[in-house]
């Protein structure tokens, strides 16, 4: 059910945000309104929301969007918290957990666990690389993609049924996730040499990275304190394991890595909230 939802999904969103060429007096443009864009585009980009600007994104606003991808996350687990404190008055912890997961998945039209199937098929498929990033690109799921998915999905529902359904799991999980993704794009190279991927890569700056650290530690901090913080260098050092496990496989990143990394910060953060000390 998630890859017709998500290819359609995909379908729609390049259709929505073909950009315009890489214009260099934009790029180190710090204004408030550039940086207002950008979260428009990141919102557009990670998340089912409409788009909210009536205009195709530019390249370098594509590139400063990764600055934003925690407050991205911030919105996305505001929305799950809410509905966990909503549920949990009326549904016993297994049906809560269920419901919460299924409006995760589908709050980013379901293109991360997309990407979990189609990294999983790809990175541990094929001999060569160029065969990797042919099977990465394939609309058909195999075996390790479904396994991939299915244990992704379980271990999320068990730490969410156990204790990580509530404040500050909740609300952190989404956001250093999608941390971790700004890195991964500013900091490891990117897999293929063309398309809207490395085209955006090449116009993330480290300073964006910058601005979408400063914006997780705070986000950290006020919802959960150090332990917040200290969820951070666990995720930035399996983000490290990963790059560079991808990297021996298939070169760099790519959109489908970028979102199975996403989903394993999540859920390496809810498990983290929900082991008992």
């Amino acid at each position: 059910m998630l890859r017709p939802l998500a290819e359609s999904f995909r379908t729609w969103r390049l259709s929505k945000k073909l950009v315009w060429p890489v214009r260099k007096s934009h790029c180190w443009r710090l204004d408030n309104k550039a940086y207002v864009i950008s979260f428009f585009a990141a919102l557009h980009f990670l998340t089912i929301v409409p788009p909210v600007v009536q205009r195709t994104f530019r390249m370098d606003e594509l590139g400063r969007s990764v600055a934003s991808y925690p407050l991205v996350g911030l919105l996305i687990g505001a929305l799950l918290l809410g509905l966990s404190w909503l549920l949990s008055n009326i549904f016993p912890p297994w049906i809560v957990a269920g419901l919460v997961l299924v409006v995760w998945v589908l709050a980013s039209g379901g293109i991360h666990m997309d990407g979990v199937m189609d990294a999983a098929d790809g990175l541990f498929g094929g001999r060569t690389a160029d065969q990797r990033l042919t099977i990465m690109h394939d609309e058909r799921v195999g075996a390790f993609g479904v396994l991939a998915a299915v244990f992704v999905l379980f271990l999320k529902l068990a730490a969410l049924a156990e204790g990580a359904s509530g404040f500050p799991s909740l609300l952190l999980a989404p956001v250093v996730g999608r941390w971790t993704m700004s890195m991964a794009i500013v900091a490891f190279p990117y897999a293929r040499k063309e398309g809207l991927g490395s085209a955006m890569k090449n116009e993330a700056r480290g300073m964006y990275l910058w601005v979408s650290t400063l914006f997780c530690v705070v986000i950290a901090y006020l919802s959960a304190g150090v332990p917040g913080l200290m969820a951070m260098g666990p995720a930035a050092f399996l983000l490290v394991l990963v790059g560079r496990f991808v990297v021996g496989r298939v070169g760099g990143f790519t959109g489908d890595i970028y979102g199975a990394t996403n989903e394993l910060v999540e859920l390496f953060v809810l498990l983290s909230f929900s082991v008992s000390i």
